[in-house]
């Protein structure tokens, strides 16, 4: 038995990174184009509290991630064995689900509405049960599908199955791809990291010409859907909202304009702009000590306990930590602002709630890669559904901390449903080995050959 080649072990993982890279743009580097496109002096108080930030959560963020993260082997996945008729109920199952879900926003009009507007809001307030339940699930279940299926697609030993798996997986790209174009652009780039990491345990070593090819090509076509979702929006909002067609020139103008690029663009990435508004009055009255997380905490069972009171708040439109804290330390009138999950980190628990986010994320992202490299079928789709639940930084830290029992449920129903048995996996340096060794000795009568990768 050859032992595993000690250089061939790896902290490469995406989830950090990507991260560390969206806590590094929301905290310092938004912020400091957000001063320099705007007016400098309407932005007092924001190297104060950028500091406050690097100090007390991108250092302990860091220094806990570093400290407790392990190296371990690479793997890739080579072989999985699929049961044939958990996969006829899943693709079954899946089909009838997808275009229940279509239909029902088709008949809300919710494919060219962002998602967080007032309008949104409102609308959420008057949905039905079972219309919260079809919208939730796929919320939850929007990464998920694409990764199993992607699974079976390219490693399901029995070829039809295979084939199945490549239907289903269109199926689930292209309802992933309207999704999040429609409603989320940061969710477009958190979904393709996610299924990159996936291919990347499916894939045999690959020349690095051919992954450069391969991610150019998919960021030209993802940076040439993105804009032309955001016309087609954009032209919703400008001329079908107002009514008022701006003209060529007019919508140039605006596109080109500095203040509206840091409006429009660069403005929703600034995490600081809202917690330096709130600072003043929390610093006169004093932190929330988590009475902002009160409604959140009511939001995720109300609909069950109590229908009616559940409708009358999310009508009132202040259903999140982050629209507690606008109302009573700001004169804004907003429900929704910029923001990210340092916002309800510091209104609940000032300094203290940068540590915490600090010292989750770090945990969260160690379980997350650990399951991610799982040779279990099961620890790989809980460890997908950790990468997209922390990934998404904008998001508040009552959501990240307790959002997972909203998709608890749905993960669950798929572990139970995984028509995937098991995996075989091959590292690095077994399939080293194995070629090495087919290099020397060629197969003869009565010998078997040697096939990198298997178990």
């Amino acid at each position: 038995m050859t032992a595993p080649n000690r250089g061939l072990r790896t902290l490469k993982s995406p989830v950090f990174p990507l991260v560390a890279a969206q806590a590094a743009i929301y905290l310092l580097i938004a912020p400091a184009l957000v001063v320099f496109l705007d007016d400098p002096g309407a932005r007092e108080g924001y190297a104060t509290v950028q500091i406050e930030q690097l100090v007390f959560f991108l250092i302990p963020f860091f220094a806990i991630y570093l400290a407790l993260a392990t190296p371990r082997v690479r793997s890739h996945i080579v072989a999985v064995e699929v049961s044939p008729k958990r996969m006829l109920f899943v693709s079954v199952a899946f089909l009838a689900y997808d275009i229940t879900y279509w239909v029902t926003i088709a008949r809300l009009d919710l494919l060219t509405r962002r998602i967080g507007t007032d309008v949104i809001a409102g609308l959420f307030g008057q949905l039905s049960l079972y219309e919260l339940f079809v919208l939730r699930f796929h919320d939850t279940t929007v990464f998920l599908f694409p990764a199993l299926f992607l699974i079976i697609a390219l490693r399901a030993t029995d070829r039809s199955i295979a084939r199945i798996g490549k239907f289903l997986l269109a199926v689930a790209i292209a309802s992933l791809l309207v999704h999040t174009l429609l409603n989320s652009r940061i969710q477009l780039v958190l979904g393709a990291v996610t299924l990159a990491t996936v291919f990347m345990r499916l894939r045999p070593p690959l020349g690095r010409r051919v992954l450069v090819k391969a991610g150019t090509m998919f960021v030209v076509v993802a940076l040439g859907l993105m804009a032309f979702t955001y016309v087609i929006r954009e032209n919703r909002d400008w001329f079908g909202a107002a009514g008022i067609d701006e003209g060529p020139a007019d919508r140039l103008e605006r596109l080109t304009d500095p203040g509206t690029l840091a409006n429009e663009w660069i403005k929703r990435l600034d995490c600081v702009d809202l917690i330096n508004t709130i600072e003043p009055s929390l610093s006169r009255s004093g932190f929330a000590k988590g009475e902002a997380w009160s409604v959140p905490f009511y939001m995720l069972f109300g609909a069950f306990v109590d229908s009616d009171t559940y409708a009358a708040v999310k009508a009132e439109g202040v259903t999140t930590a982050k629209a507690w804290l606008l109302e009573r330390h700001t004169t804004l009138g907003l429900r929704d602002y910029y923001s990210c999950a340092l916002t309800d980190a510091f209104g609940n628990f000032g300094y203290f709630g940068y540590l915490l986010a600090a010292f989750y994320f770090a945990i969260v992202i160690l379980v997350a890669e650990r399951l991610l490299y799982s040779s279990r079928p099961n620890a790989l789709l809980v460890g997908v559904a950790l990468l997209m639940h922390v990934a998404l930084f904008e998001a508040e830290l009552f959501t990240h901390m307790f959002g997972w029992l909203k998709f608890a449920p749905a993960v669950l129903a798929l572990i139970a449903l995984n028509p995937i048995r098991s995996m075989n996996l091959s590292t690095p340096a077994r399939a080293k080995s194995a070629m090495d060794g087919s290099l020397r000795t060629a197969p003869g009568a009565g010998t078997p050959s040697v096939s990198p990768g298997a178990d």
